[in-house]
């Protein structure tokens, strides 16, 4: 199912067209019909995803939600409540600072969570907090500066992490603590100069960690994981 909405989400007046599990609309609908999986929706100047924005039943059979590039500034607490088998969502390409469980009804059912292009720089323990699930975190190309120390307590599933193209400048030991599932970690295009000992030495899982084009002088082996992963250092000086 995809939904692709253009303009203002709030219109109501509904231009959709159903293939399948696909939905597609130029507008938000004032209903859904039975049985959708996807929705992908496309707007300009939205500001504010509200929790008046979703209210149907329907929505509750729905796992993908894309809504990209749609200049969303805040999405408030309840405002994807309908949306109880969520499993993937999609809000790169925004304006949003924040991000915050309160989103979901079910935030442990998340596993893979884009919001790359926004305008987040800093990344808390409370902004993943409940969302255990995950398996897929892309923040790349926001403007994250500094990662709290207990950021990823808890993430035991998460796989794939991309922090690439932010402002990070230093790695505290411990911050991927509790990643033991990471097998892919892209923290290219930062700002690192130093990387602590033992900062990797918790993902025992992984298998490709990216550090290119970044402020690395040099760097402590002992600092790197002991285990099969390729790394790449490239255009550092």
């Amino acid at each position: 199912l995809s939904l692709i909405l253009r303009g203002v989400l709030g219109l109501v007046r509904s231009s959709c067209v159903q293939d399948d599990g696909a939905y597609f609309c130029d507008e938000i609908p004032q209903s859904y019909p039975d049985g959708l999986s996807s929705l992908v929706l496309r707007g300009h100047n939205v500001g504010v995803l509200n929790s008046t924005v979703f209210i149907s039943e329907n929505l509750g059979s729905v796992t993908r939600l894309t809504i990209q590039d749609a200049g969303i500034t805040e999405v408030t607490s309840g405002a994807l409540k309908s949306f109880h088998n969520l499993k993937t969502l999609n809000l790169g390409l925004n304006l949003l600072s924040q991000l915050s469980p309160a989103w979901f009804s079910q935030p442990a059912i998340l596993q893979t969570l884009t919001l790359n292009r926004n305008n987040i720089t800093v990344l808390e323990e409370s902004m993943l907090l409940r969302l255990t699930g995950l398996t897929n975190l892309n923040l790349a190309g926001n403007m994250i500066q500094n990662i709290g120390p207990t950021t990823f307590f808890n993430k035991t599933r998460l796989a794939s992490l991309d922090l690439s193209n932010n402002g990070i400048q230093n790695i505290s030991p411990g911050t991927f603590s509790g990643l033991a599932g990471l097998t892919l970690l892209n923290l290219t295009g930062n700002k690192i100069t130093v990387v602590s000992p033992d900062c990797f030495s918790s993902l025992t899982g992984l298998t490709y960690l990216d550090l290119s084009d970044n402020r690395l002088s040099s760097i402590n082996p002992q600092a790197l994981p002991l285990i099969s992963t390729r790394i790449r250092l490239d255009r550092n000086p």
